[in-house]
């Protein structure tokens, strides 16, 4: 009888980061956008990983309340593998919302985390949108980061 078992075996992908992103992600506006680059996608034709877990890292210009919604996370599939849906400067369809990052201490450095979101097998693109009431403060350390796995039988 098989054994099910937690198989990663890709390496932590970043998604979305200050040196790929630039000014969009290193002063993200309170209510800005910040949507991954084709260096940044997730491309899960070959692997087809069934989930990742996501990791948020970014200092806030003040001091967030613990409990305060900082960040809303989207994922925008590419069904043609070319083309990617609306969502760059206005809020995506709900049905391609993943969750919100939650601030879990009082402070302006967070590295908040997502973890177990469903992965479709086909290229895609992350999206983040500023909800925490300040923007970002100009640094290079914002990154959005997945590491992606799947079942295996042992």
């Amino acid at each position: 009888m098989a054994v099910i078992k937690w198989f990663v075996d890709t390496a932590l992908k970043t998604c979305l980061n200050t040196a790929t992103e630039g000014t969009a992600l290193a002063s993200l506006a309170d209510a800005g956008y910040a949507i991954s680059n084709s260096t940044g996608d997730i491309d899960n034709r070959t692997n087809l990983d069934l989930f990742g877990d996501f990791e948020m890292s970014f200092i806030a210009a003040a001091s967030l309340s613990a409990g305060a919604r900082a960040v809303d996370l989207y994922l925008l599939p590419s069904v043609d593998n070319t083309n990617f849906p609306d969502g760059a400067t206005v809020d995506p369809q709900l049905s391609l919302y993943l969750g919100v990052f939650t601030v879990a201490v009082t402070g302006t450095t967070h590295r908040l985390v997502i973890p177990g979101i469903p992965l479709p097998p086909q290229k895609c693109r992350m999206l983040i949108k500023n909800i925490s009431g300040q923007a970002f403060t100009a640094a290079t350390t914002h990154t959005l980061k997945c590491r992606a796995y799947q079942y295996q039988a042992v």
